[in-house]
């Protein structure tokens, strides 16, 4: 479903370009709480928004109010960009999963930045590169992969991305919701899907916390077809 060979760790240049943003004096501070919208689909965007601490589901909304997690955003992601750039309305809403602390640039002080630096603009243009590489993985496993599949990738997708490489054990937290709309399912198939993971030994479960004991068996599920 997503490229898991650049979920762990930030890439150097995606780094060297945070560092830079972060040169910028004119930025805002925002503290978002838990299920606060950051910025709506369909409204003008402002600027670019720079990931401190937390987590941000990037979420779009069908003709039918279904929606949809197109990916999940933690520290050192940039959100807004592929909006700004093409000077469209969000084609997304980002919320806060839980409290998270974001670096607000305006348009402006961004704009201006790309104008003294050209060299940003090879940093953008790789995240949108990558972005889409992302996107399209993640559409082909939709329209190929059984659901069970596309929950045992989203998983460890999920667990490389927000855990330390240190860590023995891996771990997600995340609502059933949430990982359904992730995934393009009903909550309830997850529930079912995660109690047969949890029979067949491959995770353990605390609340909303999934610990993984088997990623082996998780990764040879994550590669099935239908």
């Amino acid at each position: 479903m997503w490229n898991n060979d650049n979920s762990l760790f930030k890439s150097e240049q995606t780094m060297t370009l945070r560092n830079q943003l972060d040169l910028i004096e004119n930025k805002d501070t925002l503290i978002f709480k838990k299920g606060q919208i950051i910025y709506f689909e369909g409204s003008s965007p402002q600027g670019i928004y720079l990931i401190e601490q937390g987590k941000v589901k990037v979420t779009k909304t069908s003709c039918s109010g279904k929606d949809f997690i197109t990916h999940i955003a933690s520290k050192g992601d940039i959100l807004s960009y592929g909006d700004l750039s093409l000077d469209t309305r969000h084609s997304c809403s980002g919320i806060a999963m839980e409290e998270t602390i974001i670096y607000f640039i305006y348009k402006r002080d961004f704009q201006e930045a790309l104008h003294n630096h050209p060299e940003l603009l090879e940093g953008f243009f790789q995240q949108l590169v990558n972005h889409i590489r992302e996107l399209e993985s993640k559409a082909c496993s939709i329209a190929y992969k059984p659901v069970r599949g596309r929950l045992a990738e989203a998983l460890l997708y999920l667990a490389k991305k927000f855990n330390n490489s240190n860590k023995v054990t891996l771990s997600v937290t995340i609502t059933r919701k949430d990982l359904a709309e992730l995934i393009g399912t009903a909550r309830e198939t997850v529930n079912r899907l995660l109690s047969e993971f949890r029979h067949d030994r491959y995770i353990k479960t605390e609340g909303l916390t999934i610990h993984i004991i088997n990623t082996k068996a998780l990764q040879k599920t994550s590669e099935m077809y239908g």
